[in-house]
């Protein structure tokens, strides 16, 4: 009877331990699928992370460089990116004229509208792996200082890969950059105003270290002033 007892007991503890391993063994597949899909799920959102910097990168890029050929263009054709219909024009070239009823604010909207004209159009034109979407206009702020220009660029892109439904957007994109176009300018609009009947070439240096030179043209005078490796060309009617 006794024996009999021990057996049972023995078989039921058994049977205890053996449900305990099946429990356990259920839990730990569970466990694991749960492990596996946020493995997933982080590798993803890495993969998406990544995707982001890279088109924030371009986007970068794009901006740096539409940043710089604006500044060339002002720098060569006397602070406009777009000439005024009065104008000199030098062989290939075409100059503005001062003294001008413009400030580098005037710049800093001309160049913001060129950065906002050129970038959506040119960006992402060969952006392949997803579609983009956007929630407004590219909006680009611009700061001119004495040595430097800022870009701001806030740009509500979207980018959706169709087949996975993974979406990222652009975040701010900065750029800045050494340049003395402003007081470039400003010293042009200073040098417009003098009277001056100059009609021979003439190279000196003026306000801090500024080179400067005047070289007639026709009935006009032309300026190129350059400072710290920058330059800026402008034309005055005499």
């Amino acid at each position: 009877m006794k024996q009999n007892l021990h057996t049972a007991r023995g078989q039921a503890t058994l049977f205890m331990i053996v449900g305990l391993l099946i429990v356990f063994l259920i839990g730990l597949y569970f466990f694991y699928d749960e492990v596996e899909a946020l493995l997933i799920e982080i590798t993803l959102t890495e993969t998406e992370a990544h995707e982001q910097r890279e088109r924030t990168d371009t986007a970068y890029e794009c901006l740096e460089y539409y940043t710089e050929q604006a500044l060339e263009l002002l720098r060569k054709q006397g602070g406009y990116i777009e000439l005024p219909e009065k104008n000199l024009h030098v062989e290939r070239h075409k100059l503005a004229y001062f003294p001008q009823n413009r400030s580098s604010k005037d710049m800093e909207r001309e160049v913001a509208r060129y950065i906002e004209g050129k970038l959506p159009e040119n960006c992402f034109k060969r952006e392949e792996e997803y579609s983009l979407s956007t929630t407004g206009d590219l909006e680009i702020s611009v700061e001119l200082s004495e040595n430097e220009i800022l870009i701001i660029g806030d740009w509500p892109l979207y980018f959706t890969k169709e087949d996975t439904g993974d979406l990222f957007w652009l975040e701010p994109i900065v750029y800045s950059s050494q340049s003395s176009v402003k007081i470039l300018f400003e010293t042009a609009q200073e040098l417009s105003k003098e009277e001056n009947t100059i009609d021979y070439t003439k190279a000196y240096y003026g306000l801090e270290g500024m080179e400067i030179s005047i070289i007639p043209f026709e009935n006009s005078s032309i300026y190129t002033l350059a400072q710290e490796g920058e330059y800026f060309i402008f034309a005055v009617e005499r």
